[in-house]
């Protein structure tokens, strides 16, 4: 479970915890600070809110043994290609529907990795299925969750 359901305890700012859930180091600034800075923390956290189910699957997915991957920087990454979708304008019919940006942004977000998520499970490699979804091939048809 990545969200405690009693009372938060402090945090450490710095520790192995945050290599568990998928820095690349005991200080989870140098990744956030490399990139995309708040908007990634942004992403994550509306993922872990809004998107529990998804958020658990991925978490469990990154943790399998011999086939894991970092979770927190894997959502760097899709936050950083949500961006740049926005940018190239691809995202503006949904900021448009929904409103917002930000909201578009999250959606994209969720998507990249429901897709991400649907490729590792059919076997492909972590790597390929990033390479895929940067060079934008056809995503892994897969049902979004009911809430």
């Amino acid at each position: 479970n990545l969200t405690p359901k009693k009372k938060p305890v402090p945090c450490p700012t710095l520790g192995a915890h945050w290599v568990r859930i998928g820095f690349q180091g005991n200080d989870p600034r140098t990744d956030i600070n490399r990139a995309m800075r708040c908007l990634a923390l942004l992403q994550l956290l509306h993922l872990l809110e809004k998107e529990r189910r998804l958020a658990g699957a991925l978490f469990r997915a990154a943790n399998q043994g011999g086939k894991d991957w970092p979770f927190a920087c894997t959502s760097i990454s899709f936050t950083r290609m949500a961006v740049q979708k926005l940018r190239s304008g691809k995202l503006n019919g949904r900021c448009n529907a929904l409103g917002g940006v930000l909201e578009a942004l999250h959606e994209c977000h969720a998507a990249l990795f429901r897709d991400f998520l649907a490729r590792i499970r059919s076997g492909q490699d972590r790597f390929c299925a990033l390479n895929d979804i940067q060079e934008g091939k056809k995503p892994i048809k897969v049902a979004k969750p009911r809430k």
